[in-house]
């Protein structure tokens, strides 16, 4: 039997202080046959022998919530990232365009918080002449058009408000009084999205480039919400260029575009599908997460995306077609919305149907969660990113459970972690790092910084008077680490042979690079980085 013996390694048996030595591992049937404490077996009993000088070793690490399709878009096009001001965006639009002097022009990464103001069409038309031009915000739940993008949508003074979006118009003190502003908020950006969406072989190409990131950052799994990219998933596969599993999430509204996976469809180990995706809300940080009190200082709820008759029939719908179900609910009303639904379906435990995001809710929610066995799929990575305004934001009255992650986990909800990549990085070391820290913001390269840092904003909770947001709601380094290995999997129905480093298990695995043992100096998990990655005992990256 061709096998392979590691040695020398502080393998993570998934509790401090019980690690691993060595383990062994078939290269051929990609499974893990042995581990152990202690002294190896022979090594003349190996056909190969690696010896990792002391590094750690984690189970490879699942991404539960990330969009491979948005992220390889996103790094083929204008990356508006650190653009503080409306002319920094400009300038780099109008670099863009000289390199790329033809067709549309897709940006992505804006923050109306860091330009200082929400950027109108106007700002775009002063610098990109009759070339359609439309710049999704961080979340893509909102994006902004020039004149000319407006037009070939068919948006104009006139244009209604679609049902769940809605189109920014200037009030009535404003010269342009009643014209669209260029925003597009939620199914407003719909048109614009097919007027820009790549063709198969430009989908092909962007999640190769995605996926050689995710490797890189020690993925080795992943649950990918696609908007009909299934047959090009396939192709990977059918062309041996798919090297991650790929649980497959698809987006619902996408079900008779003849690019859309059956309940249960498999191709081999690496790529499968047996959830579809639904939204319920927008994103907190453009006011559209709906929530069950106005948002602070103003008289808005936000923008729940389906009447609750309509969502009861879409999550009974998509059950008796097979799939299970995954639904972004960022507000609290939403989540109740969706917990309702589900309720009423009579949506059981053994379906694992999952909650994305859960950034705010109320604790009377959590007990309901629990009995409908629902995950919660959560972005540690969030707090430091939304911990900068979100006070300015929310009203006093839903403070109290907000990036709830202890309280969720302490109630027996599973809590699977993920990055919503691009929103934030797929990179799972950071995002074990936020779960433990809950730092409070970033520097302006993105760096965590502590709260007395953020002088910019005020809590006014007495939880947040140290270095992090919400010190009740910290995981464990244990926890944090489950999220991205045991929970991830866990979630894809694959806990017996995924996200552990056991005999039986897949040997997926990482070796990370840190100047001290992440688990016993924790804080290094930021610092840290990945040295190698298997995949089937496959060597994907080093």
């Amino acid at each position: 039997m061709t096998d392979v013996l590691v040695v020398n390694a502080q393998i993570w048996s998934g509790k401090i202080g019980g690690d691993f030595s060595w383990m062994r591992y078939n290269p051929s049937s990609g499974y893990i046959t042995e581990v152990g404490r202690g002294a190896p077996p022979p090594k003349e009993t190996a056909t190969k022998v690696k010896d990792f000088h002391g590094k750690r070793i984690f189970p490879g690490f699942h991404e539960s919530h990330l969009h491979l399709g948005h992220l390889g878009n996103l790094l083929c096009s204008l990356d508006l990232h650190g653009c503080n001001s409306i002319e920094k965006l400009q300038t780099k639009l109008q670099d863009y365009m000289a390199k790329n002097p033809s067709g549309w022009v897709v940006g992505n990464n804006w923050e109306q918080d860091v330009l200082g103001r929400y950027p109108t069409k106007e700002d775009l038309d002063a610098v990109s002449g009759d070339r359609p031009v439309f710049l999704h915000r961080v979340c893509h739940h909102i994006g902004i058009g020039n004149s000319k993008a407006l037009q070939l949508a068919g948006v104009g003074k006139d244009t209604p408000d679609p049902d769940g979006g809605a189109v920014d118009r200037y009030p009535s003190e404003h010269p342009k009084a009643g014209e669209p502003t260029g925003i597009l908020r939620e199914n407003a950006c719909k048109a614009i999205r097919e007027l820009t969406r790549p063709n198969s072989a430009q989908v092909t190409e962007h999640l190769g480039i995605a996926l050689a990131q995710c490797i890189r950052n020690g993925v080795t799994s992943a649950h990918s919400c696609e908007v009909q990219s299934w047959n090009e998933f396939k192709s990977l596969v059918d062309s041996s260029r798919l090297p991650i599993r790929i649980f497959y999430s698809a987006f619902y509204d996408s079900k008779d575009s003849g690019n859309f996976p059956k309940a249960g469809e498999k191709h081999g180990d690496l790529l499968s599908c047996d959830r579809i995706k639904l939204f319920s809300d927008g994103a907190l940080g453009v006011g559209t997460a709906f929530l069950s009190q106005p948002y602070r200082g103003r008289a808005e709820r936000g923008i729940p995306l389906h009447t609750e008759e309509e969502l009861l029939r879409l999550v009974k719908e998509a059950t008796a077609s097979g799939y299970r179900l995954e639904v972004h609910a960022i507000g609290d009303a939403a989540a109740e919305m969706v917990i309702e639904a589900m309720e009423k379906a009579d949506v059981t435990p053994e379906k694992r149907p999952i909650l994305t995001h859960c950034q705010i809710l109320r604790k009377e929610l959590i007990p309901r969660m629990k009995s409908l066995g629902m995950i919660a799929n959560i972005q540690p990575q969030f707090v430091p990113t939304d911990a900068r305004w979100v006070d300015r934001f929310l009203p006093d009255g839903l403070m109290d459970c907000i990036y709830p992650w202890k309280t969720l986990t302490d109630a027996g909800i599973m809590c699977a972690g993920g990055s919503d990549a691009p929103v934030e990085h797929a990179t799972p070391l950071q995002g074990i790092y936020d779960a433990i820290f809950r730092p409070s913001g970033r520097d302006e390269e993105g760096n965590r910084i502590p709260f007395k840092s953020v002088i910019y904003i005020s809590f006014k909770s007495e939880d947040n008077t140290g270095a992090d947001f919400r010190s009740d709601e910290k995981l464990s380094v244990t926890e944090a680490i489950d999220l991205y290995t045991k929970n991830g999997a866990y979630a894809t129905l694959e806990e017996h042979r995924l996200g552990q480093i056991r005999p039986g298990y897949f040997a997926d695995f990482v070796v990370i690079d840190s100047e001290k043992d992440v688990v016993d100096f924790p804080e290094y998990f930021q610092k840290a980085t990945v040295a190698d990655v298997y995949v089937a005992g496959q060597p994907k990256f080093s």
